[in-house]
């Protein structure tokens, strides 16, 4: 009788025990994932950058990182331009995407707020990577001008999986 007893307790420990170890595993990795995401917010918010996901508003809160037909960008609305042409400007591929790579364009808008000149077309941004600054395709006159910026990714053999436009301000100075 006492050894059944010994072997029902020695189960149970080991149970109990492994247990344990998942529900510590599991928070674990709850808290890492839950530190890089608050790490990323606050960079974002540091050097005042947006995150623009591909998908519709309501569904925002449900996307997990790299899924297929999401992509992240972090950009700042904002693209300065001295000289004419010489640009500065923060436009990153998030390292959470599920694509490798994108490349942006750069539109001038009209007087009804709609793409009418390209002025620039980047060359691919890999994932985890950005510019921050780029040349126009032609000189500007000292102003504020609308624009829009498209992101578009693009799958490891180069072919276009989905984009997603958003309207900027250029500033152009002497």
């Amino acid at each position: 009788m006492e050894e059944k007893k010994k072997s029902k307790v020695s189960l149970q420990t080991v149970v109990i025990a492994v247990l344990s170890v998942v529900i510590i595993a599991g928070a674990i990795v709850i808290v890492y994932i839950l530190n890089h995401r608050e790490e990323e917010t606050a960079a974002m918010q540091r050097i005042g950058m947006e995150a623009g996901v591909v998908t519709n508003e309501e569904d925002a809160d449900g996307i997990e990182l790299n899924e297929p037909f999401s992509f992240t960008t972090l950009y700042d609305r904002d693209i300065r331009i001295t000289g004419g042409k010489n640009a500065t400007c923060y436009i990153g591929n998030s390292a959470s995407n599920y694509y490798e790579d994108m490349y942006i364009q750069i539109y001038l808008n009209d007087e009804n707020d709609q793409m009418a000149e390209e002025l620039y077309v980047s060359q691919i941004i890999p994932r985890g990577s950005h510019i921050e600054s780029f040349t126009a395709g032609r000189k500007l006159e000292p102003g504020t001008y609308r624009g829009t910026l498209i992101h578009s990714c693009v799958d490891e053999e180069g072919a276009l999986v989905g984009d997603n436009a958003v309207i900027v301000d250029i500033y152009v100075a002497d």
